[in-house]
């Protein structure tokens, strides 16, 4: 991250940065109370960043917490959707093993 950034101050790129965090500092920003489900101005989770950048890790921990695979951006877009569009499939079968449960 960036010397002097505090996610918790720009809580509209949490979710990008939750996604591509390692999944240690993921874990330790659930752990201090992050919202798993925040949103960004296009409804984005953080679950749809690391969908779509292949996140593997990261979108196993934020399943574990309780982030729904189903939940759709401004574009209508779910993090299955996401994974798909950016051919992120050991991603994407992790999603949909969740979407089933």
């Amino acid at each position: 991250m960036y010397p002097g950034f505090c996610v918790f101050q720009h809580s509209k790129v949490f979710g990008f940065l939750m996604a591509l965090a390692k999944v240690k500092c993921a874990q330790v920003l659930l752990e201090a109370g992050a919202e798993v489900d925040a949103l960004d101005k296009n409804k984005n989770t953080a679950l749809h960043y690391a969908a779509g950048y292949g996140r593997k890790e990261c979108v196993a921990l934020l399943l574990k917490n309780g982030e729904a695979v189903t939940l759709q951006n401004l574009d209508g877009k779910t993090p299955i959707d996401v994974a798909k569009l950016n051919n992120q499939n050991e991603v994407l079968t992790l999603l949909e093993k969740d979407a089933f449960l």
